[in-house]
């Protein structure tokens, strides 16, 4: 999970050129970079993969 300090400090800070950095986009970018990285190793469909994080992580967030 991004870390609430990690997503402070892209909140407020600048990005290159002065422009501000979007956490939203960063935050699904950083997710996609996983299951990129996850699906590489894994013989299973990316869908298969993604159903199994998204599974997790709602079950997470009962908790």
């Amino acid at each position: 999970m991004l870390d609430m300090r990690i997503a402070h400090v892209i909140r407020t800070g600048e990005h290159a050129e002065g422009w501000r950095v979007d956490a939203h986009a960063f935050y699904h970018q950083e997710k996609l970079n996983e299951l990129k990285r996850l699906a590489a190793g894994d013989p299973r469909l990316v869908s298969e993969i993604y159903d199994e994080l998204a599974s997790n992580a709602s079950t997470s967030l009962d908790s």
